[in-house]
């Protein structure tokens, strides 16, 4: 109560909601790829151990990666795109924004930059997953988020279309106010 009394109210927020989806380009798994995961899925999986040494963990992993390889193969042989919706959620002068995968940290810090809003928020994981969003600089770096597999399938460029896509639809929102 002491709280309520203290508060100055603002007035009543206009409430603006946009999407788009996004047909995003996935990369496949070369014949190679293919061809040398299978060769190396013919042999026995790496046991896990409580104390593993370095050539058992890599072991382990690329026997992981080669059953990711032929699984991302399966999946993507009927399209060579996948559907993102961003979505944007605008209550006054804050913004939300619903990215549905693991967007690399410079691709919200630019939706962000850029946002007409006085504050702009970027949650990631919303309405779906499409894994990994690298930017193009860590493509050429490599790690695990740009490992061809399920959790990374993205081409390189998928980043920056979700940005502008957001950018977009925020800047529409904005203007709507």
């Amino acid at each position: 109560m002491k709280t309520i009394e203290k508060t100055d109210p603002a007035p009543v927020a206009r409430v603006r909601v946009a999407s788009r989806q996004l047909a995003l380009r996935v990369r496949r798994p070369t014949d190679q790829q293919r061809a040398e995961a299978r060769a190396l899925l013919t042999q026995e999986r790496p046991p896990i151990k409580p104390v593993m040494s370095l050539e058992d963990r890599v072991a382990f992993r690329e026997y992981n990666y080669a059953e990711e390889i032929l699984l991302l193969a399966e999946e993507r042989a009927g399209s060579a795109t996948v559907p993102a919706e961003v979505q944007v959620v605008a209550i006054g002068q804050a913004a939300f924004v619903g990215i549905p995968g693991e967007l690399f940290v410079e691709f919200g810090l630019e939706i962000k930059r850029r946002s007409p809003f006085a504050h702009t928020y970027v949650a990631g994981m919303a309405n779906g997953c499409v894994g990994y969003i690298p930017t193009r600089l860590a493509f050429q770096g490599g790690g695990y988020e740009t490992r061809l597999g399920r959790h990374s399938k993205l081409e390189p460029g998928a980043g920056e279309q979700l940005t502008e896509a957001a950018l977009a639809l925020l800047h529409g929102a904005h203007t709507a106010a």
